[in-house]
């Protein structure tokens, strides 16, 4: 259980970084 805590936790990290990222380049563009 400890290791799918921790892959669930990366996978969450990586898309809140994703969404971050997108949400930058979309201010950088205007």
């Amino acid at each position: 259980t400890n290791l799918l805590r921790g892959l669930a936790a990366v996978m969450v990290v990586v898309v809140v970084i994703a969404v971050v990222l997108f949400i930058i380049t979309m201010k950088k563009r205007r």
